[in-house]
């Protein structure tokens, strides 16, 4: 995960821009390549995009174990990590409370800077298959036409 390129940081805490900016000043515990781990977030589209996936749907649990990555031989000695395949992509925004069942926050304003990114798309694509879902609720199905509708203004 994320979490082994910042040895001694917890599962739970600052996101993936967090440690992505913490990497480019300090490095890894142990490492003079200094900001080259962070270079999946801070420089390349797909890292960035994915960061901005998640904040499109209202993922809050973009912690250092939710992010994985992978390096090839050729890259090891450099410290070159590409993305791994992504997991536990969810809009936990909305998670529903443990007692009552009830959804989290109403709809939330996203920022500028996500509804300019390459994942907008991608975003609009999952509210819109959440709004013709069966299998959501009423509740979230209507929030999800709200979020779709703020996505494509």
């Amino acid at each position: 995960a994320l979490r082994a390129a910042a040895p001694g940081t917890p599962a739970t805490g600052p996101d993936w821009d967090a440690l992505a900016d913490a990497t480019t000043q300090k490095g890894p515990a142990g490492s003079s390549a200094g900001g080259e781990q962070a270079r999946f977030l801070t420089r390349d589209a797909e890292g960035r995009a994915l960061l901005q996936f998640g904040r499109l749907i209202g993922n809050t649990d973009m912690h250092f174990g939710n992010l994985s990555l992978r390096v090839g031989w050729p890259d090891l000695a450099r410290g070159r990590f590409t993305v791994a395949p992504l997991y536990d992509m969810l809009p936990m925004r909305w998670r529903p409370d443990m007692h009552s069942g009830e959804l989290g926050p109403l709809p939330f304003t996203p920022d500028p800077a996500d509804l300019q990114s390459a994942a907008r798309p991608l975003a609009l694509v999952f509210w819109r298959r959440c709004v013709q879902s069966s299998a959501m609720s009423d509740e979230f199905r209507a929030l999800a036409r709200t979020m779709a509708l703020r996505l494509h203004a």
